[in-house]
């Protein structure tokens, strides 16, 4: 745009120096319409993204619409990423998920609050999904609920996304009048619901206490055997909850080296081994990851659509 801003001066001299201009500049105002172009096309890629993790998750709606940058909704996606990956795509998943399985369908009739904590990126919700997920677990409650508490959520739209989610599972319409009750009101009626049932209920990415306490009365006992999980990052919130609860907490470590390389190789090359003139390479930006299953799975997506001949590219 600097470049087509020229003065061409008045007069018919000014008029002659405006038309050559005009054809000298062409093949940059070209590029600059190819490149606005490609930039709005790749803005409705995004946009249908959003749409399509949204159908499948329920509740992102509530928490792109309280985020107020385009860097915490590109952290999002990137966990969407991982949410969507088959389980045999993964590394280092099925101790953690068979021992989260293990806690949930323990006969214990007493609520129990489990806990997934560990710095971000770790992979906690995508571990979590694939417990939600299996068949097992799917077997073993009546009813399945899975909620997003965003940083910055409002307690009232939180508490009637549970509602809506709560008589979904049961093909059932939602209480009248429920956009204009308090939240007492509303507490009851997802109080009121989950007696004498078993559930599961999942609260992703928990950021603090003061957010756990605003919802925590809301459940239960029924002495029915149901379980709450919680992931976050905070790990005085997680031992607080699950203690409270008589549950445990699974503390999320980073991937091994050895776990990390054969997932960097599975998504980036498609196969365990990696050619030797990109080793040095890969390993140089693998360690950046520091075994962080986000940022290998994001690296290594971007990184397979390379050309694998090229050290350069």
């Amino acid at each position: 745009m600097l470049c087509l801003g020229h003065r061409h001066g008045p007069g018919f001299h000014g008029f002659l120096r405006k038309v050559s201009w005009f054809i000298k500049t062409l093949k940059a105002r070209h590029q600059i319409a190819s490149e606005v172009q490609r930039m709005k096309s790749r803005v409705i890629n995004i946009s249908k993204g959003h749409q399509r993790y949204h159908d499948r998750y329920g509740t992102l709606e509530q928490g792109l619409s309280s985020r107020s940058t385009g860097l915490n909704i590109a952290c999002h996606d990137y966990r969407g990423d991982t949410l969507l990956l088959d389980e045999s795509e993964l590394v280092g998943i099925n101790k953690p998920k068979s021992q989260l399985i293990r806690w949930l369908v323990h006969e214990d009739p007493r609520l129990k609050v489990f806990s997934v904590s560990g710095m971000g990126r770790l992979g906690k919700t995508t571990l979590v999904k694939k417990v939600f997920d299996d068949a097992v677990v799917k077997n073993h409650f009546q009813i399945h609920v899975w909620i997003i508490v965003f940083e910055s959520f409002k307690i009232e739209v939180l508490l009637k996304d549970i509602i809506k989610q709560l008589f979904n599972e049961i093909k059932q319409p939602v209480p009248q009048r429920m956009d204009n009750m308090d939240t007492n009101n509303l507490k009851g009626i997802i109080n009121a619901f989950l007696q004498q049932k078993r559930y599961v209920l999942v609260f992703d990415d928990v950021s603090d206490i003061h957010a756990w306490q605003s919802f925590r009365h809301v459940f239960s006992s029924g002495n029915c055997a149901s379980r709450v999980v919680l992931t976050t990052k905070n790990t005085d919130l997680a031992s607080s909850a699950s203690t409270e609860y008589h549950g445990n907490v699974y503390n999320l470590q980073p991937l091994t080296l050895k776990k990390s390389w054969t997932l960097f190789c599975r998504k980036t090359i498609t196969e365990n081994s990696c050619p030797s003139h990109l080793e040095g390479l890969s390993k140089a930006i693998l360690n950046r990851c520091e075994g962080l299953l986000l940022a290998i799975v994001a690296i290594s997506g971007l990184l397979s659509t390379k050309d694998k001949s090229s050290v350069d590219e």
